[in-house]
């Protein structure tokens, strides 16, 4: 079976405008090797279901878009004008397989987790997700212990 493929998504604003923001988060050396992939048609999605664990397909199926994370394995090359400050940086992966995937992995990952968030931070939830109803969130009273306050 071949690996899916993405198709342009009709509105890129959205994706690119969240991947933009994973994009400003530190990554080591500012290497940033992560890319995504945002898988938006229902044909792309349904070529992915082969590769969703059972419990997660009604979930991916039904989600304006679901995003691939990967890395770029030579992403060391984008080291001089990533990282210029450190003109040896390049030199830390090139030629060392284990040292690339290492850190590939592990930015990407990183990379990921900062998609999530700048997602989550710039969708509303729905009604109800929360376990709050909108406009009242000022009455909802927060553990003191934490030290949480209302903006």
């Amino acid at each position: 079976m071949e690996p899916p493929v993405a198709r342009p998504a009709r509105s890129r604003r959205r994706p690119c405008a969240v991947a933009d923001l994973a994009k400003l988060g530190p990554t080591s050396a500012n290497a940033s090797p992560g890319r995504f992939v945002f898988v938006v048609s229902r044909e792309a999605k349904e070529r992915l279901r082969p590769y969703r664990d059972e419990g997660n397909v009604r979930q991916t199926m039904s989600a304006p878009a679901t995003v691939i994370v990967a890395h770029d394995t030579a992403f060391y090359e984008k080291l001089p004008a990533l990282a210029p400050n450190s003109p040896e940086a390049r030199g830390w992966f090139a030629g060392k397989p284990e040292a690339i995937e290492r850190a590939g992995f592990q930015g990407s990952c990183l990379q990921g987790a900062y998609l999530i968030m700048a997602a989550r931070a710039r969708v509303r939830p729905p009604r109800g997700r929360r376990g709050v109803l909108p406009g009242r969130e000022s009455q909802v009273q927060l553990p003191r212990q934490a030290g949480l306050r209302h903006p």
